[in-house]
């Protein structure tokens, strides 16, 4: 199930168009407009299959499971067709052709979006959203090399949006050896870019939890461990927090951090405000990791 799960995941999901299949319109932007009109109803119609299959299979009946995919595809496939339609009469709607790229992505299509993408960068190479959905189809299939030129281009193109530069930084963070050998520069080096880009970002949404988060977590990348500077991130991204969620995630956060500089009371103290049973399996790790610690520091 949780990989039938995956082929939803989100994005763009259409079932047939009517507007499209029946009645002739001159109007493109009121047909473009149906399309995106009947995307959350196709999203419930897909959830209800996989809800009403998981409903049957508790009940002891398979039946449904089995033939989940088959009706998933059936699905997808009246999707894709609608697209194609879609495109056939208006093949420079570049809007429509990242949505149908984002499409194959989520049904796992990946040569045939990333044909797409590159189909809309010839017809439309200002548009930045192109290059950055190219660098995260080759992002998520281990090319990272080019994943780094194409988020720059997108930035190049549109400077005031801070997605870019948030994936050009977080993908630094979690490949910074790729970026030393892209850029052939230092780890150090690649290192302040990291913090250039996240902080250009961050100062164009101050408000974004989650970018300030993933900038918080970046520091984890680089040695040494910058501790001072990441808890003052976490620290801030707390402040901005709007859910205990949140907010004791950022606390898990800062306890690992005073777990790595040996402060076993603080990371305690810190483990002990965090309450939610979301996070007490990593509560438990973390507390299992102080104690292990301490005993180690006390044979020394």
């Amino acid at each position: 199930m949780n990989r039938i799960r995956s082929w939803i995941s989100a994005g763009i999901i259409l079932t047939t168009c009517l507007v499209l299949a029946g009645e002739d319109t001159s109007d493109e932007q009121s047909q473009y407009s149906a399309l995106l009109e009947i995307d959350d109803e196709a999203w419930k119609k897909a959830e209800r299959l996989i809800l009403e299959a998981e409903a049957f299979s508790e009940a002891g009946s398979e039946l449904l499971t089995e033939n989940l995919k088959t009706r998933l595809e059936r699905l997808f496939d009246e999707v894709d067709q609608t697209y194609r339609v879609f495109l056939t009469k208006y093949p420079e709607r570049v809007k429509a052709r990242i949505a149908y790229a984002s499409f194959l992505k989520d049904i796992q299509k990946i040569a045939a979006a990333e044909i797409q993408l590159k189909r809309a960068g010839k017809t439309h190479p200002e548009n930045p959203v192109v290059y950055n959905n190219l660098a995260d189809l080759y992002a998520r299939d281990g090319q990272q090399k080019k994943a780094f030129d194409l988020y720059l281009k997108a930035h190049e193109l549109r400077q005031t949006e801070p997605l870019y530069l948030r994936n050009l930084a977080n993908l630094t963070a979690v490949f910074p050896n790729d970026a030393v050998e892209h850029f052939k520069i230092s780890k150090e080096e690649v290192k302040l870019r990291c913090r250039t880009w996240f902080q250009k970002a961050i100062a164009m949404n101050p408000k974004d939890f989650d970018l300030i988060s993933l900038s918080a977590k970046s520091h984890e990348s680089f040695t040494p461990f910058d501790t001072k500077t990441a808890m003052a991130d976490w620290s801030r991204a707390k402040k901005i927090a709007t859910t205990d969620h949140q907010r004791q995630a950022v606390t898990l956060h800062q306890a690992k951090i005073r777990i790595h500089e040996h402060r076993m009371k603080d990371a305690l103290d810190l483990l002990n405000q965090v309450t939610l049973r979301v996070h007490q399996r990593q509560r438990e790790i973390l507390i299992g990791k102080t104690t292990i610690l301490e005993n180690a520091d006390a044979a020394k």
